[in-house]
């Protein structure tokens, strides 16, 4: 297994340096979730993309988002890689119940389950607190919106709730459950699920299987 990258504008320290953590956590996700199912990741770099985008086997890397990993900031990188477990691996039901919740909520926190492992656990509740602070300022008002119910995350309060309390909810159900039965659930579901869609109600019953205790459902 490797990760190729194709670019334009970027100078090989930065290559290097991209393709290196792309690797880390490559492995990470390949083993705490399952063996990645293709032969590479291919990196792309896209001149005038907003961002990055994803596709199963490809990553598509904006020159603006180059520019932040340029500068250490590789939040975005990590996420996209966890997309290809959980969104470009499994599928989940477009816009169907939970969707958002399933399609970024979760491979964040996968995400940050990898800077657990990389960084330690003061970066990981770092993370998880910084996202878990932004959603609080709109706890209470008007724009505040459940998970369940973001359509889009096309405003900063849908946003929010998806990348600020999503991975908080997340991480109380991997607490309740414990870390091994949150391993293997989530082995489970990427087993069973690879190159197929799952639904949210789906996602519940099979964590039922973990949550001997009902407290996590």
């Amino acid at each position: 297994k490797s990760s190729i990258f194709h670019y334009s504008s970027a100078d090989q320290e930065t290559m290097e340096k991209l393709l290196a953590e792309a690797g880390n956590a490559f492995r990470f996700f390949s083993g705490h979730i399952g063996e990645y199912p293709h032969n590479s990741l291919t990196l792309i770099e896209i001149p005038g993309m907003e961002g990055t985008d994803i596709a199963s086997g490809l990553l598509m890397i904006g020159t603006k988002s180059l520019e932040g990993f340029k500068q250490g900031y590789y939040d975005e990188l990590l996420l996209s890689v966890a997309c290809q477990w959980m969104a470009s691996g499994v599928f989940f039901k477009f816009l169907g119940k939970g969707f958002w919740f399933l399609q970024l909520s979760l491979p964040h926190y996968l995400r940050l389950m990898y800077i657990q492992q990389a960084h330690g656990m003061m970066a990981f509740t770092q993370n998880l607190k910084t996202g878990l602070e932004a959603y609080k300022g709109i706890v209470g008002t008007e724009k505040e919106v459940s998970i369940m119910d973001v359509d889009l995350p096309n405003t900063k309060e849908k946003a929010t709730a998806i990348y600020g309390k999503g991975p908080y909810v997340i991480d109380l159900v991997r607490k309740e459950i414990g870390d091994e039965n949150w391993e293997k659930f989530i082995q489970d579901i990427y087993k069973n699920f690879l190159g197929k869609i799952l639904t949210y109600d789906e996602f519940v019953s099979y964590l039922s299987k973990y949550d001997k205790d009902g407290t996590a459902v």
